[in-house]
């Protein structure tokens, strides 16, 4: 679907999860039934260790290899839900950070944010909203297990 000449684009977090597989194939229906586009967000980090931060800057030596090794991952994720070719238009995107800082920031321009699995198909995640709907994204505003 097309609003004002710009179709509409759908966010959806992977990594690897039953659940980040059933959000991913949740979208692909929704961008499929609309003609939206489907950004595939792959957030990754250091390890971090008990009252210790994310690492801010990683090391250069290992984060090409890290990134080559995520954006195989999630290529493999976007064939496996979407098709090879993809059978709509998947923007891959891997980036280094805190996932629920990095979908936030992802789905700025967004017009739906995909988390956590599909509630039509697993009624607990309804059911227990607080602790499986983090974060809910709509007409730009964030929203915090909200629906």
């Amino acid at each position: 679907m097309t609003t004002e000449g710009r179709t509409e684009l759908v966010v959806v977090g992977v990594d690897g999860s039953p659940a980040s597989a059933m959000a991913m194939a949740w979208a692909a229906r929704y961008a499929k039934a609309l003609g939206a586009t489907v950004r595939a967000v792959l957030a990754w980090h250091y390890p971090v260790t008990a009252g210790a931060g994310a690492v801010s800057v990683p090391p250069t030596v290992v984060t090409d290899d890290v990134e080559r090794t995520r954006r195989q991952d999630l290529d493999k994720a976007i064939a496996a839900t979407f098709g090879d070719p993809p059978s709509v238009t998947v923007e891959p995107v891997v980036v280094y950070g805190h996932p629920a800082q990095v979908l936030i920031e992802q789905a700025r321009d967004a017009d739906l944010l995909v988390v956590d699995g599909d509630p039509l198909t697993d009624i607990e995640l309804l059911a227990a909203s607080g602790r499986h709907l983090r974060l809910i994204m709509r007409a730009g505003d964030l929203l915090r297990n909200e629906l």
